[in-house]
């Protein structure tokens, strides 16, 4: 009887798996390595830092970061009350008002086949930077600018 390896798909050879030691390190540093992957390092500089970019640019992850974009624009469309009911942040209505043309651009610029890193760590960014313009009451030229500089780094 001979052993099975179950640690492998069929996709996946046991050469190809990431290290439990690296996957660990860029889970507990993602936040640290999107920055760096959006200042525009080249993946090459570390192990961890083109593992983050390939988790980045894998398609459900950019495809999560569009619905969010898409959840954002659609947001402002409900009363008042029913968005303060939810956990999340709420979005600036007025920039994401002046700007949904662009964040819906965005949306669908990150459903292409073949990404840069950077732009999905920037797109990324902006969705979670719950003090950036997306939520906190700046100026809708913020907004846009940000928006600018992630799509066109896509």
């Amino acid at each position: 009887m001979t052993a099975l390896d179950v640690t492998t798909t069929p996709q996946q050879h046991a050469w190809d798996r990431p290290r439990p030691i690296l996957w660990l390190h860029v889970l507990a540093r993602r936040g640290r390595l999107d920055r760096i992957l959006a200042e525009g390092h080249p993946l090459a500089a570390s192990p961890p830092l083109a593992m983050r970019a390939q988790q980045l640019t894998e398609a459900r992850a950019r495809a999560r970061l569009a619905a969010a974009l898409y959840d954002a624009v659609q947001s402002i469309e409900q009363p008042a009350f029913a968005r303060m009911r939810g956990p999340q942040v709420p979005v600036d209505a007025d920039a994401v008002r002046a700007c949904g043309a662009e964040l819906r651009a965005l949306a669908h610029a990150l459903t292409d086949p073949h990404p840069r890193a950077r732009g999905v760590a920037l797109a990324r960014n902006l969705l979670t930077d719950g003090t950036g313009p997306l939520y906190g009451g700046g100026a809708a030229g913020d907004l846009r600018s940000r928006i600018f500089t992630a799509r066109s780094a896509l």
